[in-house]
C-alpha cells in the first residue's frame, strides 16, 4: 500500500485486510446453509470462514505494522 500511494493514511492500510477478510467470510458462509455452530463443530466450514474475526484484526495489527516498518527503507518520503 505504501508503494501504490505514499500519501495513504496508514490507519486505512491497518483496516483494509479486515474488511477483505470480512468479505471471504460472507461469501464462504453464503456456500452453506445451517448454524455455524454446527458447521465449526462437525468441522465442515470452508476454508475461507475458519479464520475467525480476531484472527484477521491480529493478522492484520502484526502484518501492516512490519510491512509499514520495511517500506521506510526503500519509500522516500518529502
Amino acid at each position: 500500500g505504501r508503494l501504490l500511494s505514499p500519501q495513504t493514511q496508514p490507519i486505512l492500510l491497518f483496516a483494509a485486510p479486515v474488511v477483505f477478510g470480512a468479505l471471504g467470510y460472507a461469501i464462504a458462509l453464503t456456500m452453506f446453509s445451517g448454524p455455524i455452530e454446527e458447521l465449526f463443530v462437525a468441522n465442515m466450514l470452508p476454508r475461507l470462514a475458519r479464520p475467525m474475526p480476531l484472527d484477521y484484526a491480529a493478522g492484520a495489527l502484526m502484518g501492516v505494522a512490519i510491512g509499514l516498518g520495511w517500506s521506510r527503507g526503500f519509500v522516500d518520503e518529502e
